[in-house]
């Protein structure tokens, strides 16, 4: 006997087949009387140019800038894991490169250095910030008419130059804006240091149909950030061995004490002086006593007032041909303040340096010079008995 069942199922299935048959051959009919109401996109091809390059390439654009709050491209540059961190000679806004550079706003790709980076804006090379080099100085650069920035980070020696090994930073201006905009911000750290004022004003135009015009003018200020007032750098600290803690504090300051250091041919010890006279006595140098806490006078953030102009003009002269001029002005007001920096010299010397003549950092005046205080020309005769004190120099750092 057979059950009803599977018929059932067997005539609901050819019946729901049907249905769906029916449905689907009415759909293109009722789809053409009705029209859409709305379409919602949840991605999309926009060309970008990080997809279209052959290599990769990074795109920062204006709105990062708001969301991070900075008003220099070097500063952006810096949160990026392309870039090495602050410290260091080639990003120098910060007095642990010495004073001669200090100041200077440079970005460091991959860890090679500022002058292994091209930079360009709008495609065309910018000028190096110092005289005797090529890597440029972004407090030169205004940000507020910038639409983005691109960063090839795969290396482009090939196209730019020995000069491109590191990559590409091509600075990219907004050039169809029309209007005025004024903007401005202010900023400061929890430890109410680091202020950083700024403001900038942006007028843009069209003009005799096939002409376009923007100015752009830009203010702003970077405080103060010293390191006595971070823990990071408030001590001087030596890490020697990478498989043993670092030496801070004390023991880590330098060996050039603000009273001086003296060494006497002879004599296995240093000395120095405490308060404003030797005494009667010679006083050897204890580094952890003497020494030069050097890290608490260097700055992290260098006080910078950055003034910046920038006008652009494009005219359409015909099909394929386009006239444009750039001026861009900048000018950066830099207060540092730097460790004091004793008398040197690459003098060679026997007792300073490593051996007898190595070049050590050293400065040397005759032992018989009335400058040499009586308690260290003693000590020196006590020690050299038979020597000519003429012909005999004390070291000092």
């Amino acid at each position: 006997m057979l059950s009803r069942k599977p018929v059932a199922r067997a005539v609901r299935a050819v019946l729901l087949g049907g249905a769906v048959t029916a449905v689907a051959t009415t759909l293109p009919a009722q789809a053409a009387e009705e029209s859409i109401q709305e379409v919602i996109v949840t991605g999309s091809r926009i060309a970008r140019p990080n997809l279209e390059g052959t290599t990769p390439v990074l795109a920062i654009g204006q709105q990062d800038f708001a969301a991070l709050g900075m008003e220099n491209i070097a500063d952006v540059a810096a949160a990026l894991p392309q870039f090495s961190p602050a410290f260091g000679a080639s990003r120098t806004q910060s007095t642990f490169s010495g004073a001669a550079v200090s100041g200077l706003n440079q970005v460091n790709l991959r860890n090679l250095t500022g002058i292994r980076t091209v930079v360009l804006v709008n495609g065309r090379r910018m000028i190096g910030g110092q005289a005797t080099s090529t890597s440029v100085d972004f407090n030169t650069i205004p940000t507020a008419n910038i639409d983005r920035i691109e960063v090839l980070t795969g290396g482009a020696a090939a196209i730019y130059g020995a000069d491109a090994v590191a990559g590409v930073i091509n600075v990219i201006t907004d050039k169809d804006f029309s209007g005025v905009e004024l903007g401005a911000s202010y900023g400061v750290t929890a430890d109410e240091d680091n202020e950083n004022p700024s403001a900038h004003l942006r007028i843009g135009g069209d003009f005799a149909e096939s002409g376009h015009g923007q100015l752009t003018v830009q203010y702003d200020k970077q405080g103060r950030v010293s390191c006595a007032d971070r823990f990071i750098c408030e001590e001087d600290f030596f890490w020697g061995d990478p498989n043993v803690a670092p030496l801070r504090g004390p023991t880590a300051y330098s060996g050039v004490g603000a009273n001086g250091r003296f060494f006497l041919p002879g004599v296995a010890d240093s000395f120095t002086r405490r308060g404003d006279s030797f005494g009667g006595t010679l006083i050897p140098f204890d580094v952890t006593v003497d020494g030069y806490n050097r890290a608490a006078d260097r700055d992290i953030a260098i006080p910078t007032e950055r003034v910046l102009f920038m006008a652009e003009l494009d005219y359409d002269l015909g099909e394929n041909v386009n006239a444009f001029v750039e001026v861009n002005y900048g000018q950066a007001e830099i207060e540092s303040e730097f460790e004091g920096h004793p008398f040197q010299s690459q003098q060679a010397g026997s007792l300073v340096g490593g051996g007898p003549g190595v070049p050590g950092l050293q400065a040397s005046i005759p032992m018989n010079s009335p400058f040499v205080p009586a308690v260290l020309f003693d000590a020196w005769c006590a020690a050299n008995p038979t020597a000519n004190p003429a012909t005999a120099e004390i070291i000092w750092w």
